[in-house]
């Protein structure tokens, strides 16, 4: 197996962007430049004068082979400027709209502009690089100044905002390697990478790479703005990397402000959203106005009008709404936030050096109230419910509902939440399934491995324990609390919704393991042997999570069932199965016919939801 270290000495020794930026310090060193421009002759600076051009000093104006002064009008030049070809290649401003290449109406300091490159209407131009066909087009300032790093090994405090959590980032950075350091004590090696990464990205100057469009941006600067990245209407874009491609553009628009901040391949920051000092990953999204600060967002996410501060969000993590997400530690992701959702109260009056471990794919509804510390790891796909105001605590019960009580129960605190346990399994199972479609439809990266599957053997496996701390009462009584059942938190739970919880944790674990036999037996008859019962629970490295799926069949007692009898009860739970996701999903139909009179002109009848029917021709 490869050790971390292995890891982050070959990112340094593949890394695409370093070999880059080895290619760009390469292209402006003093033997390069001298070999591959000259200096003007005395008919086209005469050429250039007559065009309304202006040069502190003429002679530190140089040019390539094949220079055309025609492309070249009512423009400034200070110090060093290096200048390519220009010949009027028409390149796109916007919808379209295509103007020649070459240097219009500018001002430049100190910078080398490449080959058909477009500089039209930009106030000033200091210490950058341009690369070929890029367009910058109605700019105030694109400035740089030396040694910039472009956010790579800053740290970003995600969980506590104190720091002690703090994770150093850089530009290729991917989910495994931000897991991995949650749980690394001795950050040495790791921290030696962010500093030779830093190094060796590092420039004397801001880079535009090729084929990029900025428009009508007020500031870039400092930055490294990477091939393809298109920028219409930003605000700023400061001390930052912005990681664009042609199969993956990223999109930076209207009011958009970064700084700090490394911004990944097809990533979208748009509508005023605010980024400072944070990582977002390959195809997140950022718009209406929401703010990310020092915090980490895994790829495929979707935030929107929400604020997320200190923080590390994993994959196709949602926050379509107003909502607050602050000092989470989150790697799994694949949750979401519903409108004046808190998540949550970090600040203890004294330090905010609280924090909140949510689990894979929770769901905190409108108006929730997550109060810290909290620690949810345990409970994956736990939806808190509208309004619920949770206590500092800590729930280890998978695909449950904390909700607030009906009724107040007699010696059970009034802050107490009722919990109950395997609730979207038994009640909800079309929201699991319907989500695992979801994220393999969606996901776009390329360079992130997720697992779709949301009953894998992390999971199955805190479902099993989880059972069994159900399982494991024998003083029965009407009402549960941390005190009898472990893993409760500051909730109870229910005589009747223990046995519900019990029944349906029960159901999904052998599920689980029995389409995994069925899919061993499958590839023993595919080989057309028949079927040899002595071999059938050996290991198979051919199935994903066979050896897991065998384990849970010898403990849940169903290696000791007959084969056929296995293989009938799947069938029969397959069948519970697709009647549960229909069920699950007919409550709303039924629900929304009776309370609004033309519901079924405008919504479909269950049997004509796409993913059912996708499902049962799956299944």
């Amino acid at each position: 197996m490869i050790n971390f270290k292995e890891t982050l000495n070959s990112i340094l020794a593949e890394s695409e962007l370093l070999i880059k930026a080895a290619e760009i310090k390469s292209s402006i060193d003093e033997k390069t430049l001298s070999s591959g421009y000259r200096s003007l002759t005395i008919e086209e600076i005469g050429q250039l004068k007559k065009q309304n051009n202006h040069a502190e000093n003429w002679d530190t104006v140089f040019v390539t082979d094949g220079f055309f002064t025609s492309f070249i009008i009512n423009s400034r030049f200070y110090g060093k400027c290096y200048l390519g070809r220009f010949t009027g290649f028409p390149l796109e401003i916007e919808n379209e709209i295509t103007l020649q290449s070459g240097i219009y109406d500018s001002t430049i300091k100190d910078s080398k502009i490449d080959d058909e490159s477009l500089i039209n209407r930009c106030g000033l131009i200091a210490n950058y690089i341009i690369s070929r066909y890029s367009v910058l087009y109605n700019i105030n300032t694109i400035t740089a100044g030396r040694e910039n790093t472009f956010a790579n090994r800053i740290k970003i405090a995600v969980g506590p905002e104190t720091g002690e959590r703090a994770i150093s980032i850089f530009a290729e950075m991917k989910m495994s390697t931000a897991e991995n350091l949650l749980s690394l004590e001795d950050k040495t090696d790791y921290e030696e990478f962010c500093s030779c990464y830093a190094k060796q990205i590092s420039l004397d100057s801001g880079y535009i790479g090729c084929n990029c469009r900025i428009i009508n941006t007020t500031s870039v600067k400092n930055s490294f703005i990477s091939d393809m990245t298109i920028v219409e209407g930003a605000s700023l874009i400061s001390d930052s990397i912005i990681l664009s491609s042609e199969n993956g553009t990223t999109f930076i628009g209207s009011a958009a402000e970064i700084s700090g901040s490394i911004i990944q391949w097809g990533c979208s920051i748009d509508s005023k959203s605010i980024i400072r000092n944070s990582l977002l990953m390959e195809y997140t999204h950022a718009e209406r106005q929401c703010l990310i600060t020092e915090s980490i967002i895994g790829p495929n996410s979707a935030i929107g009008e929400a604020e997320i501060t200190s923080s590390f969000a994993g994959p196709f993590t949602a926050a379509h709404h107003h909502s607050l997400l602050i000092a989470a530690i989150w790697p799994g992701g694949r949750g979401n936030m519903g409108y004046g959702a808190n998540v949550g109260s970090n600040h203890t009056s004294r330090l905010p050096d609280q924090e909140i471990l949510p689990g894979e794919g929770m769901f905190f509804g409108l108006g929730s109230s997550i109060k810290f510390p909290a620690e949810y790891k345990r409970s994956p796909y736990t939806v808190i419910s509208t309004g619920a105001v949770t206590l500092p605590q800590k729930v280890e019960f998978p695909f449950s509902l904390i909700t607030q009580p009906s009724a107040v129960k007699q010696n059970i605190s009034p802050l107490f939440n009722e919990l109950i346990p395997a609730w979207i399994l038994s009640d909800n199972i079309y929201s699991v399934v319907r989500n695992e479609s979801k994220y393999r439809k969606r996901n776009r990266s390329h360079r992130n491995e997720t697992d779709f599957s949301i009953f894998r053997p992390d999971i199955i496996d805190m479902m099993v324990t989880a059972r069994d701390r159900l399982k494991a009462v024998t003083d029965i009584k009407d009402i549960y609390t941390e005190t009898e059942i472990s893993g409760t938190g500051k909730n109870y739970i229910t005589e009747k919704n223990r046995i519900n919880g019990i029944d349906a944790y029960t159901f999904y674990i052998h599920f689980y393991a029995l389409k995994l036999l069925t899919h061993r037996v499958g590839k023993i008859l595919s080989g057309n042997n028949g079927i040899d019962i002595s071999i059938i629970y050996e290991e198979d490295s051919d199935i994903k999570q066979w050896s897991h799926a065998e384990s849970i069949l010898a403990i849940e007692g169903l290696k000791d069932i007959p084969l056929k009898d296995n293989l009938e009860k799947v069938i029969n739970q397959n069948n519970v199965f697709l009647s549960s996701v229909y069920s699950s999903k007919d409550k709303d139909f039924i629900r929304g016919e009776k309370i609004i009179s033309d519901y079924s002109v405008y919504h479909k009848p269950t049997g004509e939801d796409q993913f059912i029917i996708e499902l049962k021709n799956r299944t």
